[in-house]
């Protein structure tokens, strides 16, 4: 069972319509505020009893008329990742292109900092229209006629169905078997301004918060060591815990979330573990290799499989020698260029196709 499972089951005493925002003394929150306790526990109540129109993926029996929609408040924004919060903003983009209604999207108090900066850099690129905090007021959230959407509590019970987007289309009240492709990979990324830089360099992203999607410390410095000799160029990343000649830690000069991403769109190629950076990459057309240490590793990047450039390393298992497999595998890949090919990525869990 996920945590989240776990979470969500422990929720049921707080209120009836488990998983949807909650309502105390006409305010509206998230429920993982009030599960890492920014807010005192007391009687609630679902949105549902006052918003009953609140569209909710459990709860709603049909899909939202956009063509009949001129306001939209979402609550919640999508999960509380980066790499989730880039793929929803590409859902968002495709509601504002094709529907052109206003976006207000209101986030959990919680929210990391570098997530509520992805969000930030949807506003000002004109695909939301505010970026506002839960707590609000419940007659805030139905302001201006709008169309309610509760995001606030979706969980990972849902992510080994199908991929990843999908779900969030899904839950934003969409048909994704209609929402084009280009929306369903993170392209709008492409329009953040990015300074170029003078010195190439490739880039390895090889830890995550999750211990067991990064690379082993007996495996990384062998990442920098193949990586350096397979393109003749400095490697940069964000790890302490690499000490090698050819490995610069750029951790100093990404500060924030447009740093971060401007450090990956300025790579020529990329190597990272399942976070953030491999939909940023994948949105950006950089070419990269993905290395995955899990059974359902193509929920996440389903729509990235058949981008140009775009490589998956499967480390079945996650034990370090499967590391070092894979770490080797790599210097036999192909190398695209960042304007990539028509070639379908490779996938090779085991270095024999399979």
């Amino acid at each position: 069972m996920f945590a989240a499972e776990s979470e969500l089951q422990s929720r049921a005493s707080l209120v009836a319509n488990v998983g949807t925002a909650l309502i105390r003394d006409g305010l509206v929150f998230a429920p993982y505020d009030i599960h890492k306790e920014q807010t005192p526990h007391g009687k609630f109540e679902s949105i549902l009893a006052a918003i009953p129109d609140c569209y909710h993926l459990d709860f709603s029996s049909s899909l939202i008329d956009f063509g009949k929609v001129k306001a939209l408040h979402v609550l919640g924004g999508f999960s509380q990742g980066m790499g989730d919060a880039i793929m929803g903003v590409g859902l968002l983009q495709y509601i504002k292109a094709h529907f052109g209604c206003r976006i207000r999207l209101f986030l959990a108090c919680t929210m990391p900092t570098f997530v509520y900066e992805i969000y930030s850099l949807a506003a000002q690129e004109r695909i939301l229209d505010s970026v506002e905090l839960l707590p609000a007021q419940t007659d805030r959230i139905a302001a201006d006629g709008a169309t309610v959407v509760d995001l606030t509590d979706l969980f990972g019970h849902r992510f080994r169905e199908g991929a990843v987007v999908d779900m969030y289309a899904s839950a934003l009240g969409l048909d994704a078997a209609k929402i084009p492709l280009e929306y369903k990979r993170p392209t709008w990324l492409r329009g953040l301004k990015v300074a170029p830089v003078d010195q190439p360099y490739s880039l390895i992203i090889s830890d995550s918060k999750e211990s067991f999607k990064s690379v082993p410390d007996s495996v990384v410095a062998q990442a920098v060591r193949t990586i350096n000799q397979r393109h003749s160029l400095p490697v940069y990343g964000f790890s302490s815990r690499i000490a090698d000649t050819a490995f610069l830690n750029v951790s100093s000069v990404s500060t924030s979330a447009r740093d971060f991403i401007q450090i990956i769109a300025n790579a020529t190629y990329v190597y990272t573990v399942d976070t953030a950076a491999m939909h940023i990459a994948a949105g950006l057309g950089v070419p990269t290799t993905a290395f995955v240490a899990t059974d359902f590793w193509s929920s996440w990047c389903h729509y990235y499989l058949k981008e140009p450039a775009f490589q998956i390393a499967h480390v079945a298992g996650g034990t370090d020698a499967e590391w070092e497999a894979a770490v080797a595998r790599i210097a036999a890949y192909p190398i695209h260029s960042a304007t990539g090919s028509e070639d379908v990525c490779a996938v090779l869990p085991h270095g024999d196709g399979r």
